[in-house]
């Protein structure tokens, strides 16, 4: 029976990433609640994940990337690979 309500959840879930309506980081926590309330996981398990140090790389690299967005670098970088035209050998030198 757990599993089918795992696979209702995931379903669910999947179909609000796609959709796109709903920010993805509010579905993602609103499936963890999900989980939590049918007891598929204990609550004192539910958080244990957000300390694992591939969760942190990611965020990290989220927070570096989008400063370097708004700071303007990733646009002042192509422009400069813009100048040097369209063939892709000379753009990889």
């Amino acid at each position: 029976m757990e599993e089918n309500i795992v696979f209702l959840i995931l379903s669910i879930t999947l179909i609000f990433f796609v959709w796109g309506k709903i920010r993805y980081d509010f579905v993602a926590l609103i499936a963890l609640f999900a989980v939590i309330v049918f007891k598929i996981i204990p609550a004192e398990k539910a958080f244990t994940g957000f300390a694992h140090p591939a969760i942190i790389t990611v965020a990290a690299v989220m927070v570096v990337s989008q400063g370097l967005q708004d700071s303007g670098l990733i646009d002042l970088v192509a422009r400069w690979l813009l100048k040097l035209g369209n063939n892709f050998f000379i753009i990889l030198w």
